[in-house]
């Protein structure tokens, strides 16, 4: 090879630009016109000549190479037709001051004179639309996401991405990040490059959009600011609706292996097609009454682990005319919800595969209505925790049907519906309806149709426990009680927003009619009401805690307790309300109280940290605090799918505490001896010690595996050497590995 000096050659003496030449790339001299500066087109016309990635058959289309140049002096043409990076815009000297070898970076601010680009292009860096410009891209543009490339609306700038405009990344660091303001036109489409995840779209602005036709492919779409978000038959696919105090509305369109995640403000959904899709709705509990998540008309086929629809504490729901099929474990879970003025359940088709629960309710409302169909699911109905479900079908055809299931209704005593009427139970394999813990009483079930003809065997604990006569042979009216017919009258007065004549109602059928189904339905009703009308929480909870009536019946005694503590919900009292739970925890009536017990305490905690609220508050069981929403939410589904399994089979009178517990020593103080009481929820290796005010350790009571239960351990006052100890204040302290637990005592003599 001819050694040739730098600047021997002349630019002309180069026979081709391409990576074929036969001469050496020092014999090129990039600055192409001799001014003594080479400029970035120059750099480019040099990169592409010498540079083997720039000819790399992935990045060689329409028999053109290279990388992208702005102003390449008429030696290519116009490549606008091709969707790849390296690309031609149809102005070459649109972005000449922005270009980089790896694409467009820079901030483009009006004093640069540049409102619009239509084309392609690459971007490679930080494009950022900056002060109060409003930039276009035209319509039918290709824009490229690649390296860390991506795009910046600041506050107050405009960007807008015209019709059919298409977007490509290949990295989560690739995106349209939106702090001012966004115009969004028909078929946008946000699509991966190399079908990895990659950044999508996110708006941080209160933005108003109407978007027709959108596409997210493999990417995120992501809201937060306070803004209103419509979306006209959308496509996603492999993606996520992501969004935070933003109200969305959807009307068609489809989701597929994808995700909707909403954060407060209201969410509707209308004609939308969802397949294998989960639609998880949430806000923080006790703010307002007013949000509420709209379903309408959908169609979900539903083959994932997760619900396929799960509302977390949104006050207010309508769930109506949608098709679920579903193989999930649950269907709809509904959770901590309902606590407003609408929870419509109505005219919906709930088929799954005798695999889950097709409406799982926990401490919630809902209002089955219509002709909803609820088939082949292990649970048609499954409430716990002191839900209010209420059932009503349409007394003309089509019927209220609830078939085919291993069980029917499947509910807590505490949760048995406030009213089952009108509704059609059919080959549900083992119960039509089963009350799970039921202590006393008779539920009323009167007026609904049977099949078989005589439901008594298919009625747990036992027929006995149930009123079902007269049945309903889809004819006639059902008699109506005079504590029916106030509760309805309540139900009426509620949607017509008199409030303050629904709440008589209420307290009206507690004086009067105790011993109902709708003295308990109206006592969970108060609790919902008091906070869209007075929010005069302590008066309420000395009427749960003192009314002479409710003192007189056990159910409604337990009941009210427990909608006490809520009040101290509602009231920041959430050191109370901690307490109550850890009592609960140390003493359970039975194991499910426990249960629920721990997972309210966990779920306080949460609604602590999110109003930041005393949020370093930590009560006497630790390891009740959660470290974050999916934490609670995997340990409370956890606990909640030990006690489904195999409930019957439980003994209710010797229950096993979900938790390790450690419970205060008794007597205390004492002298000479005290005994101490603590739990595990499985085998475990434990050890048990006693510690002084040093932290030396004066005695182990236990160092063994030790069988799940309950168990208790007598310090007799002496050290590891058997030697009496002095009085004073001492620790006890149970390890088991995942946990410790300490308390205090105190020795006198």
């Amino acid at each position: 090879m001819q050694e040739v000096e730098i600047g021997s050659k002349n630019y002309t003496d180069v026979a081709a630009f391409n990576d074929s030449t036969n001469l050496h790339p020092l014999d090129y001299i990039p600055d192409f016109n001799q001014d003594s500066t080479i400029t970035i087109n120059e750099s480019f016309d040099f990169a592409n000549d010498f540079d083997t990635w720039s000819c790399d058959t992935l990045k060689y289309y329409n028999n053109h190479y290279g990388y992208y140049n702005p102003h390449p002096g008429g030696s290519h043409d116009s490549r606008e037709d091709v969707e790849t990076p390296q690309l031609y815009p149809e102005t070459h000297t649109l972005f000449s001051r922005f270009a980089c070898l790896n694409g467009i970076a820079g901030s483009v601010s009006p004093s640069d004179s540049l409102t619009s680009f239509q084309g392609n292009c690459l971007i490679g860096g930080d494009l950022e639309i900056d002060g109060s410009l409003s930039f276009s891209f035209g319509a039918n543009s290709r824009i490229t996401l690649a390296g860390e490339g991506q795009i910046i609306v600041n506050e107050n700038a405009t960007l807008t991405l015209g019709n059919g405009t298409t977007i490509y990344g290949e990295s989560t660091s690739n995106k349209i990040i939106v702090y001012g303001n966004i115009v969004i036109g028909d078929d946008v489409t946000f699509i991966d490059l190399s079908e990895n995840e990659w950044g999508g779209l996110k708006i941080y602005s209160s933005n108003t959009l109407t978007i027709d036709d959108i596409t997210f492919e493999n990417c995120e779409f992501y809201a937060d600011g306070g803004g209103s978000i419509s979306l006209n038959n959308p496509t996603f696919t492999d993606a996520s609706l992501t969004t935070e105090s933003t109200t969305i509305t959807i009307d068609g369109g489809s989701f597929e292996n994808s995700m909707i995640d909403h954060d407060r403000l209201n969410l509707t959904l209308n004609n939308v097609s969802f397949t294998d899709t989960q639609v998880k709705a949430q806000m923080t509990a006790l703010i307002s009454q007013n949000e509420i998540v709209t379903i309408d008309s959908c169609d979900f086929d539903h083959g994932i682990t997760q619900p396929a629809i799960y509302l977390n504490s949104f006050p207010n729901y309508e769930i109506t005319n949608n098709t679920i099929t579903s193989s999930a474990r649950t269907c709809v879970y509904i959770y901590e919800t309902g606590s407003g003025k609408k929870h419509k359940f109505e005219d919906n088709d709930v088929t799954g595969n005798n695999n889950g629960t097709a409406v799982y309710l926990y401490d919630s409302s809902i209002d089955i209505l219509g002709c909803n169909e609820i088939s082949y699911n292990e649970y048609a109905v499954f409430g716990s925790n002191n839900s209010n479900i209420y059932i009503i079908g349409d007394q003309s055809s089509p019927y209220q049907t609830i078939d085919n299931n291993d069980e029917g209704i499947k509910v807590y005593h505490s949760s048995f519906p406030t009213r089952i009427s009108n509704t059609d139970f059919i080959d549900n394999n083992d119960y039509h309806i089963d009350c799970i813990n039921h202590t006393t009483g008779v539920h009323d079930i009167e007026y609904n149709y049977w099949d078989p003809k005589n439901p008594a065997t298919y009625l747990y604990p036992d027929s006995t426990d149930y009123d079902y006569i007269p049945i309903w042979e889809h004819r006639g009216i059902r008699n109506v009680d005079e504590a029916e017919l106030l509760y309805e009258t309540a139900l009426d007065l509620i949607e017509s927003d008199y409030l303050e004549g629904a709440q008589q109602n209420f307290f009206d059928i507690v004086e009067f009619y105790p011993e109902t189904e709708y003295a308990k339905g109206s006592l969970k009703k108060l609790l919902h009401l008091e906070k869209l009308i007075d929010n005069d929480y302590s008066t309420l909870q000395d009427y749960y805690l003192n009314n002479t009536i409710i003192q007189t019946y056990p159910d409604l005694i337990i009941l009210a307790e427990d909608l006490a503590n809520f009040c101290n919900l509602y009231m920041f009292e959430f050191e109370d309300a901690i307490d109550f739970f850890e009592d609960i925890i140390e003493d359970p009536p039975a194991q499910i109280d426990s249960v629920f017990a721990v997972i309210d305490a966990g779920y306080t905690y949460l609604i602590m940290e999110e109003l930041e609220y005393r949020s370093d508050f930590i009560g006497s069981i630790p390891s009740l605090k959660p470290d974050s929403w999916l934490d609670f939410e995997k340990k409370r589904d956890l606990l909640l799918g030990l006690t489904d399994d195999d409930i019957h089979g439980q003994d209710q009178d010797t229950p096993v505490i979900p938790i390790p517990v450690l419970k205060n020593n008794y007597p205390n103080p004492f002298n000479p001896e005290t005994t101490i009481e603590f739990s595990i929820p499985e085998d475990k290796l434990i050890e048990l010690s006693i510690y002084n005010l040093k932290g030396q350790k004066v005695k182990t009571l236990l160092s063994e595996v030790i069988e799940s239960g309950s168990h208790s351990v007598i310090w007799d006052g002496k050290d590891q050497h058997n030697k009496p100890v002095s009085s004073g204040i001492y620790f006890y302290n149970l390890s088991t590995g995942s946990s410790n637990l300490t308390k205090k005592m105190i020795l006198i003599k």
